[in-house]
């Protein structure tokens, strides 16, 4: 159901913030190199930059995922990297196959 996967995902969220807060508070990552050396275990590094996609980098689409708390949809990703949405499917699949991304129903959202 939907109010479970908010709750999950404010659970998922909570965490995160709290990993980050430890980091910081320990003095052991900037803030650039803990939000953009993470990947979930297993998956494939995230490319620097995918022609495909415009020149955006993963960075920039996980940022915008990252935000979204309740998700976003491949359309509003689209619009925010000012990219066609059917450009960026091919683009989003291959991140979704890699493991970088999770789709959760018509939202996509970070493992």
């Amino acid at each position: 159901s939907d109010a479970a996967i908010d709750a999950e995902n404010d659970a998922v969220n909570r965490d995160a913030n709290d990993a980050v807060n430890r980091e910081f508070t320990n003095g052991a990552a900037s803030a650039v190199g803990l939000l953009t050396s993470t990947s979930p275990e297993g998956a494939d590094p995230a490319p620097a930059a995918d022609e495909a996609s415009g020149g955006h980098d993963f960075r920039e689409i996980e940022a915008i995922v990252r935000s979204a708390l309740r998700g976003v949809t491949p359309e509003d990703l689209a619009r925010e990297l000012d990219l066609s949405p059917l450009a960026l499917g091919p683009v989003l699949e291959d991140h979704l196959e890699a493991g970088r991304l999770v789709r959760r129903g018509k939202k996509l959202f970070l493992p």
